[in-house]
């Protein structure tokens, strides 16, 4: 492991730290800790109909590869999120700290504040208001990226010293917005994969619809079962 790291890691300044964002380390969080016990998570969680939206902008982008639907996406954050859920029992608690994706972008400043304490960066407030006005999406927009993330390596020698984003990888950054981007046959696929841990994690639907999508999953339901093999058989 050491010598894997070793060529991403080697050229850290004292200051710096090593960061991997993958999303799917949501799903091996024990193991992760079970291999580098000193390691610290940030844990982000952005509400899943926000997620999806995001997501399927990006199918039709720069993530080609994405061929799923909302519910699809839904069910990969529920996924992600039902693991860290299921694992922090397990979890060293000073080394996992999570944050809302809402939070971050209603009070940047306060919540990075408490990012840099957990990581222990001697980062003052001044710094990191500077830092959030560097970062700020229509600034990251237009010169395509925010400040310079510097990168390691053999993906250094592939694309360069630092990180570089797809074109248009940074969109509205504007939580809600899944209310204009998704059509309601795609709410309601969200809703149906995910309203339950949603509604465990304060991510509320409005009533009216939650009780309209209630219903149609309901009769759903019910056409299913009437229309499976099974129960054609029992009432032959």
């Amino acid at each position: 492991l050491l010598v894997l790291l070793e060529p991403m890691v080697a050229g850290l300044a004292p200051d710096e730290l090593f960061l991997e964002k993958s999303p799917p380390h949501a799903l091996f969080l024990p193991e992760i800790f079970e291999l580098l016990p000193r390691a610290r998570v940030i844990h982000v969680l952005r509400d899943a109909r926000d997620v999806a939206s995001s997501v399927l902008a990006a199918g039709e982008d720069w993530l080609s590869s994405w061929t799923g639907r909302a519910g699809d996406a839904a069910s990969t954050w529920a996924s992600y999120v039902q693991a860290v859920r299921d694992a922090l029992p397990k979890l060293p608690p000073k080394q996992f700290h999570e944050i809302r994706y809402e939070n971050l972008s209603q009070s940047p400043v306060e919540v990075l504040r408490g990012c840099a304490d957990f990581l222990r960066l001697e980062w003052d407030t001044a710094e990191i208001a500077k830092a959030v006005d560097a970062n700020r999406a229509a600034k990251a927009r237009a010169n395509g990226s925010g400040t310079p993330i510097p990168v390691y390596g053999e993906v250094a020698k592939r694309s360069g010293p630092v990180v570089l984003e797809p074109k248009r990888f940074i969109r509205k950054a504007q939580p809600g917005a899944w209310k204009n981007d998704l059509s309601l046959s795609e709410k309601f696929r969200v809703w149906r994969v995910a309203h339950e841990l949603m509604d465990e994690l304060d991510y509320h639907w409005p009533k009216a619809m939650a009780l309209a999508f209630g219903s149609l999953s309901t009769s759903m339901n019910l056409a299913k079962l009437a229309l499976s093999p099974t129960r054609r058989r029992k009432k032959k």
